[in-house]
């Protein structure tokens, strides 16, 4: 098979190379285990275009370059100083700038761990880790623009009984 049929939440028809996306393993695995033709259409009911054209380009960057994986727990919150390459954080880097702000970043983390992409799951975890290392719960409620009046008592309640750090 030289091409896959992939169509997004908000209804985009992208014809890949079957090479390029075979690196996710629910693509990969559903197109090899069943009875799969370069006609079919494959859904993708959660991941929208705009998240689907940057696993793309995951994808076809990795198509001839070698992954490598990500040193957990991470040394730093400088991902330079934990080995992750200069494409990677570039790559995520740019995201968060063009966007100027996590939504893309997390429907990046949702889209990678539907399609069982783990290497782009793991760049994009370690990305918000190293946003969070060594932060205060105050800063990283508003580096993520989090507001305690957005709970009620019973959650912050729950949030203070599971943590060192008291909610108020």
């Amino acid at each position: 098979m030289e091409f896959v049929t992939i169509k997004t939440s908000d209804n985009k028809i992208y014809k890949i190379k079957y090479n390029i996306i075979k690196i996710s393993i629910y693509l990969n695995s559903m197109i090899s285990d069943n009875d799969f033709t370069e006609n079919e259409i494959i859904p993708l009911l959660n991941i929208n275009s705009k998240t689907f054209d940057l696993i793309i380009t995951y994808c076809e960057y990795y198509e001839n370059n070698q992954i490598n994986e990500i040193p957990k727990p991470l040394k730093s919150h400088d991902l330079k100083l934990c080995g992750i390459g200069l494409w990677d954080i570039q790559f995520v880097e740019n995201i968060y700038n063009t966007n100027n702000d996590f939504d893309v970043i997390f429907s990046l983390i949702n889209a990678a761990n539907f399609l069982n992409i783990k290497s782009l799951l793991d760049l994009m975890c370690a990305y918000i880790a190293s946003k969070i290392k060594s932060k205060t719960p105050e800063e990283v409620r508003a580096l993520f623009d989090i507001k305690l009046d957005d709970f009620n008592d019973e959650d912050l309640a729950e949030l203070n009984e599971n943590s060192s750090h008291k909610c108020e």
